[in-house]
C-alpha cells in the first residue's frame, strides 16, 4: 500500500531531519510510524536510493512535533534515528542539532502562533525521548521563521540568523546519573574509559589509547575497521555498565575520542562516533556531555587536557573536524564530583527549512 505524510525537511545545525506535525498524523499512520519513516527514508540501502536518506546517518533522522500538554513547555517532539543499512528505527536518543530546528517548523507550520509584530520568539521545548527541556529563541518576521541573518557555524556553507537553544538540567538524559556506572574512571579491556551522561551517554576515551592523535580526518578514522572494532566492542561492554542493557540496536551510548586542543584555553578536541563511524562534524548533545566532563575531578577529559574548568559561568570550546562547537555553561562547580550541579548549557545553531510538501511511503 502507498500512501504519504506531510512534512518539511529542515537542515538543523550540521544534520538534516524530517519533520512532522503530529495533528497530520492519523491514528494508523501513528501505530505504523517505524515502518514509515523507515520507507520514507529508504532503509534499508547503503545509499537510500528508493528515499530521502543519503545513506549518511546524519541526514536518517525524524521528528514529531506538537504542542505540549505540559505546562512547563510550549512545544514537545519525538525524535527517530532511522537507521541507514538495518531496518531499525532508534527512539532513544535525541538530537541536539535537530533540536534548534524545532521551533522554526512549529512556527512556519502554525504549531504554535507568533504575533506579526515579534522580531524574536523564545519557546519552551521538550524532548519526548530524554524527558530534557531546553529553551530555544528564534528570529521570526510577519509571524513566521526568519532565518537571513550573519550567524555562521562551522560545517554550514552559508549564514543564517541565530538560534539560541539552552538546556536545563541536562544530566542523566538516559540513566538518571551524572556517573551511570558510579565510577569517574572504568577499565574496559585494559583501556581508562570515562562514562557520563549529560544530554546523551557517552564513553570518552583518550585517543592516544587507540595510537592516535586525535586530530585524524573522518575519512581516516572510518577506514580504520580495527579501530571501529574495537570501539564499538567496547561500547557494548560499557552499555551494560551503564543500565543501558544491549546497544548493539542503538545508537547510544555514544563514543568520543579526545585530544589536547590545537588552540584555545578551556578547549578540547573531539572526534566522535555516531556510534558506527566518525562524525564530520561533531554533535552538539555529545559536545555537552564532553564539555561537562571537564568539572569532574579525575575524569578522562581532565587528564587529557591536565586542568580541571573550577569556574561557574563560561564558554569550553569542543574542536571537531571542521571547526569549533562554543558551549555555554552554568553550574555549580564543586571538586567532589557528587555535589557538581550543571544548570544549564547552551549553545547557538543556524537552521533552514530546505523542503515542504508531502512524502511517500510504501507499506
Amino acid at each position: 500500500m502507498e500512501s504519504f505524510v506531510k512534512g518539511s525537511i529542515f537542515r538543523g545545525g550540521t544534520s538534516k531531519a524530517l519533520l512532522l506535525n503530529k495533528e497530520d498524523l492519523s491514528d494508523y499512520q501513528l501505530n505504523h510510524i517505524d515502518d514509515i519513516v523507515i520507507s520514507i527514508m529508504g532503509s534499508p540501502h547503503k545509499r537510500q536510493i528508493d528515499g530521502i536518506g543519503n545513506g549518511d546517518s546524519l541526514c536518517s533522522k525524524v521528528a514529531i512535533v506538537s504542542k505540549s500538554l505540559d505546562e512547563r513547555v510550549d512545544l514537545e517532539y519525538f525524535f527517530m534515528q532511522v537507521s541507514v543499512n538495518d531496518r531499525f528505527v532508534d527512539k532513544t536518543v535525541n538530537c541536539g542539532n535537530i533540536a534548534s530546528s524545532i521551533a522554526p517548523f512549529a512556527v512556519n507550520s502554525k504549531i504554535i502562533n507568533i504575533e506579526d509584530n515579534l522580531s524574536s520568539a523564545t519557546l519552551k521545548v521538550k524532548n519526548i525521548n530524554t524527558d530534557v527541556i531546553f529553551e530555544t529563541k528564534i528570529c521570526v518576521k510577519n509571524g513566521s521563521y526568519f532565518s537571513d541573518g550573519d550567524m555562521s557555524i562551522d560545517g554550514v556553507n552559508n549564514t543564517y540568523s541565530p538560534i539560541e537553544l539552552n538546556f536545563f538540567n541536562p544530566v542523566g538524559a538516559k540513566t538518571g546519573k551524572l556517573l551511570p556506572t558510579g565510577k569517574v574512571v572504568d577499565n574496559i579491556d585494559g583501556i581508562d574509559v570515562s562514562c557520563i551522561d549529560v544530554a546523551v551517554p557517552m564513553i570518552i576515551i583518550d585517543s592516544t589509547k587507540f595510537d592516535k592523535t586525535g586530530k585524524e580526518t573522518k575519512d581516516l578514522l572510518d577506514k580504520d575497521k580495527e579501530l571501529l572494532r574495537r570501539i564499538e566492542k567496547i561500547r557494548k561492554k560499557a552499555s551494560y555498565l551503564m543500565g543501558l542493557g544491549d546497544c548493539s540496536k542503538k545508537v547510544i551510548p555514544k563514543v568520543c575520542l579526545i585530544s589536547k586542543p590545537a588552540s584555545k584555553a578551556n578547549s578540547i578536541c573531539s572526534r566522535y562516533f555516531t556510534p558506527f563511524d566518525c562524525h564530520s562534524t561533531h554533535s552538539v548533545s555529545g559536545a555537552m556531555c564532553l564539555a561537562s566532563s571537564l568539572f569532574i575531578e579525575g575524569s578522562i577529559a581532565c587528564q587529557v587536557i591536565n586542568n580541571r574548568i573550577e569556574n561557574d559561568i563560561g564558554i569550553i570550546n569542543i574542536e571537531h573536524p571542521s571547526g569549533i562547537i562554543p558551549i555555554s555553561y552554568q553550574v555549580d562547580n564543586n571538586q567532589d564530583v557528587r555535589k557538581i550541579k550543571i544548570i544549564k548549557m547552551g549553545f547557538f545553531r543556524t537552521a533552514r527549512e530546505l523542503v515542504r510538501g508531502i512524502f511517500f511511503y510504501k507499506l
